[in-house]
């Protein structure tokens, strides 16, 4: 889409980021942002019509609160308030204060502004609910609400006084709360104390249970009833929690061991107290149900922490307390066992584990023999729980342990012997350097890597011939590989793919992919590789694809690709290789695939292509390449698809490129093409998306291009094309884009371009239309379709779709009349300035003459008044 260097004003459309990376140019439009630069647009969406962002400080509010309301990326600000709330500061600024009354949803609308243009925003709906709701719901879920016998009403409105069934209010204040006998069960939520109004209170009855909370204590001067809850300390025995506190939540039991420590052979006491009942437990299976517990100390296991559960009645309300006992000469660290031992090859990983429990806080430090650990680029975790070492040397062999210190003494753990030896795997040694120069210990998915000698024991991304013997492939995609690939990877002599696709590779690619003779898949595409193709990829007998796209490699395309037989895809879009296209790419019997789009090639396209016959896909867009397009391109009969957009070339577009039957995409935008539009490609059945935009092609669209039913696109905007929209042109019935745009067209629109109803884009605007607008369009004027019409002068209103669509200014409904008398061919005669087409109705109230060119054709003739036809020598009117 090419829109620069004219007059745009505003914003742009945030829809526009579909077509950020597509060839959109906005440029010299200086009432745009950044006057059409779309990078900043594509990168930020910087200057986009949707640029203000609302935030709010909650979404749901209680009534009578105090709100705040910011908002971001304007220059100046207005908001309005709804019903039900009040603006507290000043309403032009990008933050604002309010409060909210009553209840239901309110929102908040916010009108800005910048340099370009002005947005509305409705903020988010912020729900504001009746002060008593949260209490009561909190209510409603500890109570097992949903299990009720009845809860009519209850949270299907946010105002409990509007029908909540036991739920009683005075001036709008929930007043009285009676559920007897309602099948609730749970605790007593503690903040129902604060519903300020509520002086009835009866949940008799039910199957409440625990405590009651100190909280309701607040309580004791209203009417309250929970009697018949046999869970409830004393049934529910209100009076005796007022008066006593009995079964009061915040009741206090200590739990204590004396003397403590206790030596080995000793007696020590356990004892707790605030309760009736009491449930001790404690190391060694130890349980006790008395408050006081006399404990024979035998073994060392018998230190530890012991917790009583303290309650009162049937356990309904209940405290939890704790003691350690700590035995003279035991650690109270315990640790669990390490593995005994294990063998691992050099540069292998190893991993320990330890748990450790003690009542007070724990350090670790993990010893080789009696030398203490330090935590460096291979040793991970010397002062925790794991230990991770990494790139072991022959010289880690030895034993390993772990201190556990704590303040109440510390603990060493098993021991853990480990040999490294050196590995036997062929693939080991190579698989490694690529761990290591890649910063493997960050990578996302490594398990199993370097914990064996043998990477087919189930290394992440590493598949094995049928013998297991050898790596065939290495698949390690977007799994964080950060740095350089390894020279030694020369070693994997039998491997057949290497994937290694849209990480962060970094350097040159090295030469070892030239020495392993069974490759047949290099995919390093999506990294930051730099420096040039190396020529050794040439000549490996099996190659069959190359993805290095993406990358910022510089160079030429290796010549040495001519040795490569059974390559069949060579993908080097996206970087930024220099020197012509190799005509040698002609003679690689199986290439079916070519891609070295953007980049900085130069020359122009080779004859010799034309004897690869199996091409279907060709892209070399975004180059620079000049000269023609050669005829022999017609001669690549399995050509799909065909890029040459945004180069130099010139010329005429070649009649011969019809011969490509079952081509779907050809791309010839954006160069310096001249001629006409061949006429031959009509017989383009198969083509979808046809570019020929930003060329100098002149003359007139063929009339046999419509029989193109399957195209999907159409673009031939900023030419020198002329003449009228052919009428057939509406038999393209797929068509979804539809470009026309910066021309010399001229008459009417056709009435036609109704019939394209999977149409999402139409662009005539800039160029010579006239006559009324179809009625019939009226059918496009759907919200997601874009229709450009403008700078037309001889439309109404210069064609102006908004004010077509709105309330159909400039249209006509397929009948013309006479204005004046003429000939049939000027527009001025008849109404709108619009010639009578194929389909027309037209009202003759004049005398026109009918010349013998060109045909001319309608569907309706009626005559009125003074009006008759007169015939030239050979003129005719044909019915349509």
């Amino acid at each position: 889409m090419l829109l620069y260097n004219n007059q745009l004003s505003g914003c742009i459309p945030n829809s526009f980021s579909a077509l950020c990376g597509r060839a959109v140019n906005l440029v010299g439009n200086s009432g745009l942002p950044n006057g059409g630069d779309l990078g900043p647009f594509c990168a930020s969406r910087e200057g986009s019509d949707l640029f203000i962002t609302v935030s709010t400080s909650g979404s749901v509010v209680r009534s009578g609160t105090s709100i705040y309301l910011r908002a971001s990326g304007g220059a100046s600000y207005t908001w309005t308030a709804p019903i039900g709330a009040t603006l507290t500061s000043p309403a032009v600024a990008s933050s604002v204060t309010a409060i909210v009354s009553g209840d239901g949803p309110r929102n908040f609308t916010l009108t800005a502004t910048n340099n370009y243009c002005s947005q509305t925003r409705v903020s988010s709906v912020i729900t504001v609910m009746h002060p008593d709701y949260i209490p009561l719901a909190e209510f409603f879920a500890a109570t097992n609400g949903p299990n009720w016998l009845n809860k009519a009403g209850w949270l299907s409105s946010l105002d409990p006084c509007s029908g909540w069934f036991g739920v009683s209010c005075q001036n709008g204040r929930v007043s009285s709360l009676s559920l007897t006998a309602n099948q609730l069960r749970g605790t007593l939520p503690e903040n129902l104390t604060t519903l300020p109004n509520l002086q009835v209170l009866d949940l008799s009855g039910n199957q409440l249970r625990g405590c009651f909370p100190v909280a309701w204590t607040a309580f004791c001067n209203r009417t309250v009833s929970l009697q018949n809850n046999p869970n409830l300390p004393g049934g529910g025995d209100w009076t005796g929690f007022c008066s006593n506190r009995l079964g009061s939540a915040d009741f206090v039991t200590i739990a204590k061991a004396m003397p403590n420590p206790v030596s080995l052979g000793g007696i020590t006491s356990l004892s707790a107290s605030g309760g009736t009942l009491y449930q001790w437990t404690g190391p060694q299976n130890f349980t006790s149900n008395q408050s006081v517990v006399s404990l024979s100390v035998s073994s060392g296991e018998q230190q530890g922490v012991y917790s009583v559960t303290v309650g009162n009645g049937n356990m309904s309300c209940s405290a939890v307390a704790t003691t350690s006992l700590t035995i003279n000469g035991v650690s109270c660290v315990k640790l669990s066992p390490l593995v005994s031992s294990s063998s691992i090859c050099t540069r292998g990983i190893v991993t320990l584990t330890v748990s450790a429990t003690s009542p007070e806080a724990v350090t670790f430090q993990w010893y080789k023999g009696a030398t203490a650990l330090v935590n460096n680029t291979a040793t991970i975790g010397a002062t925790s729980t794991t230990l991770i070492m990494a790139d072991l040397p022959l010289s880690a062999t030895g034993t390993y342990h772990v201190v556990a210190n704590s303040g109440c003494g510390s603990t060493t753990s098993t021991v853990f012997s480990l040999s490294v030896t050196p590995p036997t795997h062929p693939d080991y040694l190579a698989l490694a350097d690529l761990f290591y120069s890649t910063k493997g210990l960050l990578w996302y998915n490594k398990t199993n890597w370097l914990t064996s000698g043998d990477p087919c024991s189930q290394w992440a991304g590493i598949y094995c011939n049928e013998n297991k013997t050898r790596v065939s492939n290495v698949w390690l995609i977007e799994n964080g590989l950060d740095g350089r690939l390894p020279e030694s990877l020369s070693g994997l002599t039998e491997i057949g793919a290497f994937n290694a696709r849209n990480n962060n590779l970094t350097d040159t690619i090295p030469d070892c992919f030239g020495w392993m003779n069974q490759i047949s898949d290099v995919l390093l595409n999506g990294n930051q590789l730099t420096g040039r193709i190396p020529r050794s990829l040439g000549g490996r007998p099996n190659l069959r694809v190359l993805w290095l796209q993406n990358n910022q490699l510089t160079g030429d395309i290796p010549p040495t690709m001519i040795d490569s037989p059974k390559l069949e895809i060579l993908s080097l879009y996206n970087n930024q290789l220099n020197g012509n296209i190799p005509g040698w790419l002609g003679q690689l019997p199986q290439l079916f695939y070519f891609d070295a789009a953007f980049n900085q090639l130069t020359g122009s396209i080779p004859t010799g292509l034309s004897v690869t016959k199996g091409l279907t896909y060709f892209s070399v867009q975004g180059n620079r390449l000049v000269g023609s397009i050669p005829r022999s391109l017609s001669l690549m009969l399995s050509l799909q698809v065909l890029n040459l957009s945004f180069n130099q070339l010139d010329g005429t577009i070649p009649e011969e490129l019809s011969a490509l039957s079952g081509l779907k995409v050809l791309d010839l935008g954006t160069n310096r093409l001249t001629g006409g539009l061949p006429t031959s490609f009509s017989v383009l059945t198969s083509l979808r998306s046809l570019g020929l935009n930003n060329n100098q092609l002149s003359g007139q669209i063929p009339v046999g291009w419509s029989t193109m039913a399957g195209l999907t696109s159409l673009d031939l905007s900023v030419n020198q094309l002329t003449g009228a929209i052919p009428f057939g042109m509406g038999n393209m019935t797929n068509l979804q884009y539809f470009y026309l745009s910066n021309n010399q067209f001229t008459s009417s629109i056709p009435s036609s371009l109704s019939r394209l109803s999977k149409l999402r884009g139409l662009g005539l605007q800039n160029n010579q239309l006239s006559g009324c607008i179809p009625l019939s369009l009226t059918s496009l004027c759907a919200q997601d379709i874009t229709v450009n019409i403008s700078n037309n002068p001889g439309l109404p209103g210069g064609g102006n779709w908004s004010a077509f669509c709105a309330t159909g200014a400039g249209s006509y409904a397929g009948t013309l009349t006479t204005t004046k008398a003429g000939i049939w061919t000027d527009g001025s005669v008849w109404s709108c300035g619009a010639v009578p087409q194929a389909g027309d109705r037209v009202i003759v109230q004049h005398p026109v003459t009918v010349t013998p060119v060109p045909l001319n054709f309608v569907n309706q003739v009626r005559f009125e008044g003074a009006g008759k036809l007169i015939y030239e020598a050979g003129a005719r009117l044909q019915m349509k």
